[in-house]
């Protein structure tokens, strides 16, 4: 006796393969691809196009679907509030550290001037915005989500 064959789900297969052939075809011909072009995609020599092709629509799809709630990327990490010399900065860090703030003074913004120094565990969010955003409109984001902005010795210390 031979496999039974669920034909509503093959059905619905080849509708979805008609469906996509059909709107391929059009796109193609909007586009006046050769057909040589088209027919390349099922030879070797087409692999790489239809793996980018493939990507390109995990990434739109990807993009679409809807982000959630409390999924929130969280680190933490052992903080020590003491500040290093400059010296120790530049060694740590290489060259990232500019000489233009050999002498400056780092302190808090407003908001954070009463954060106890105590070292302690500190757990960081990431806060994305999704597009370029000015230091107000940072602040009042995190704000609103009952954040704050992590202090000099909090950053090296996450670092």
């Amino acid at each position: 006796m031979g496999k039974r064959t669920d034909y509503a789900a093959l059905k619905q297969g080849l509708g979805l393969a008609r469906g996509l052939s059909d709107e391929f075809v059009q796109v193609c011909e909007a586009r006046d691809v050769p057909i040589e072009a088209i027919h390349r995609l099922v030879r070797p020599e087409g692999r790489a196009t239809m793996e980018a092709v493939a990507e390109r629509i995990l990434a739109d799809w990807q993009k679409e679907q809807p982000k959630p709630v409390n999924d929130k990327p969280t680190f933490t990490a052992h903080i020590v509030y003491t500040r290093p010399s400059f010296e120790e900065l530049k060694r740590q860090f290489l060259c990232y550290v500019n000489d233009d703030f050999r002498d400056r003074r780092l302190d808090p913004i407003e908001c954070c001037k009463a954060i106890s120094k105590e070292s302690r565990e500190v757990t960081f969010e990431y806060v994305y915005m999704g597009h370029d955003a000015s230091t107000d409109e940072v602040l009042a984001e995190m704000d609103r989500k009952g954040l704050r902005p992590a202090l000099y010795e909090e950053l090296l210390g996450f670092d």
